[in-house]
C-alpha cells in the first residue's frame, strides 16, 4: 500500500466534488463498437486494460484533514452489462452514475457494458476527475481496441502512484524552499 497528498489540482476536484450533491468533475464517455463483441470479450479487454493501472485499486482518504490517494492492490472489476430499450433510457442511466456509482473516496470509476435496442455492446466509463483525464481516456480506448484485437499482448501504464510520491518528494524537499522563497519574490515585485 502506498499513500500520497493529493496535488493541488487533485485536492481542487476532491473539493468540489465534496462541495456538491453527486461527481461534477468527473469523465465520462463510451467507446462504440461497429462489430460485435461479447460481454465476455468485452470484461477480458477492459480488466487487461483497467487491472495494469495503479487507479484500479486507488481510493481517498482524509486524514487531519487533508485528503491522500491510498494505492491498495487491485481487485477484479465487477463489469455490469445492461440492455436499454432506447438512447433515452440510457441517458438516464448514465446520468444517474454520478448519485449512485461514484463518489469522492472508494468508488473512484464505474465501467459498464451496453447495449441500446438489441444493437452491438458499447462501453461506458466515467472516472473521478482526480484519478483520469480526457487524454486518458483516449489512451484507454486505444489500449482497449489493441487488446481485443490481440489478448496475448500485454498492458502497461505510468504509475500515477508514482507521479504523486514524484510531487511529494519535490513539496518535502530543500528545492522547493528554494523555489518558494524565488516565486514570493517575484510576485513581491
Amino acid at each position: 500500500m502506498k499513500i500520497f497528498p493529493l496535488v493541488d489540482e487533485q485536492k481542487y476536484i476532491f473539493d468540489v466534488n465534496e462541495h456538491i450533491q453527486g461527481i461534477p468533475m468527473n469523465v465520462s464517455f463510451s467507446m462504440e463498437f461497429s462489430e460485435p463483441f461479447s460481454v465476455d470479450e468485452l470484461r477480458c479487454a477492459i480488466e487487461t486494460c483497467i487491472l495494469s493501472a495503479d487507479i484500479s485499486g486507488a481510493r481517498c482518504v482524509v486524514k487531519d484533514d487533508r485528503p491522500y490517494m491510498e494505492f491498495l492492490p487491485p481487485e477484479k472489476l465487477d463489469i455490469q452489462a445492461h440492455h436499454f430499450a432506447d438512447a433515452e433510457e440510457f441517458e438516464l442511466f448514465r446520468e444517474s452514475i454520478t448519485e449512485s456509482k461514484v463518489n469522492n473516496r472508494d468508488k473512484l470509476y464505474y465501467i459498464a457494458i451496453y447495449a441500446i435496442a438489441e444493437s452491438v455492446n458499447h462501453i461506458y466509463f466515467c472516472f473521478n476527475h482526480m484519478i483520469f483525464d480526457g487524454v486518458s481516456g483516449i489512451l484507454l480506448c486505444y489500449k482497449i481496441q489493441n487488446a481485443l484485437l490481440d489478448q496475448e499482448k500485454t498492458v502497461a501504464w505510468h504509475p500515477f502512484s508514482s507521479y504523486l510520491e514524484k510531487i511529494d518528494r519535490y513539496n518535502n524537499s530543500e528545492k522547493y524552499l528554494v523555489d518558494q522563497e524565488f516565486w514570493e519574490g517575484v510576485l513581491q515585485k
